[in-house]
């Protein structure tokens, strides 16, 4: 159940990219065996607070997304 406040919005990957540097919050999992998010797209996005997210926290580096949650605040 998704709690009460929380937004996800679904997007095609070839928009996951530019979404992760508006998202508060991203949540890797894939199946694939090839990383679709890596440590250094991680490092070329924006700063914190230099868009609309206040605060990033980047988690474990590894296998990639085929998914992300975007609260849009």
């Amino acid at each position: 159940m998704i709690p009460s406040g929380v937004e996800i919005v679904y997007k095609p990957l070839d928009e996951m990219l530019a979404c992760a540097g508006e998202a508060n919050v991203i949540f890797t999992s894939t199946a694939s065996e090839t990383p679709l998010f890596l440590k250094e797209h991680v490092e070329s996005l924006p700063l914190p607070g230099s868009c609309c997210c206040q605060q990033r926290r980047h988690g474990e580096e590894g296998n990639g997304s085929s998914g992300y949650n975007n609260r849009g605040n």
